[in-house]
């Protein structure tokens, strides 16, 4: 059984107890690199038929505590260093591409956490930067 049927499965369960599913898909631009977002209203009649959607589409997109890391200057490519960071730091960044092709040179932070863990995510960034910068030169 894949994921969707499994969420079809659910949907059906759901509607056939009398229980209305409140599907929070506010932060549905937010998908791991080569996933897609797929609403749960559309895997199947039940599902769409037996739930509420809830979305804001300036929610992620828009939102203050997001910054956006301008990488143009930047040896090497954004969604490479993303990865890299990932990798080796295990810092998770988004790649800006996943927002259109303008945002290819372009990683985003979202800083809505605690200081500490703000700080800590900083300290790793930096320190990535430095590896990934080291790990292009030894690539010449």
């Amino acid at each position: 059984m894949n994921e969707l049927q499994e969420v079809g499965l659910v949907g059906d369960l759901c509607r056939k107890h009398h229980v209305i599913v409140l599907s929070d898909e506010i932060h549905c631009d937010l998908t791991s690199p080569g996933q897609e977002y797929i609403p749960f209203a559309s895997v199947s009649e039940n599902c769409r038929n037996n739930s509420i959607t809830c979305i804001a589409p300036t929610k992620t997109s828009q939102a203050t505590y997001l910054v956006w890391l301008d990488c143009r200057k930047m040896q090497g490519c954004a969604a490479e260093f993303t990865g890299y960071l990932r990798e080796h730091t295990g810092l998770y960044l988004s790649e800006g591409r996943q927002y259109g092709e303008n945002g290819n040179s372009f990683i985003r932070m979202n800083i809505a956490c605690p200081r500490s863990r703000l700080e800590d995510g900083m300290k790793r960034l930096a320190e990535g930067v430095e590896l990934y910068m080291m790990f292009l030169n030894t690539q010449r």
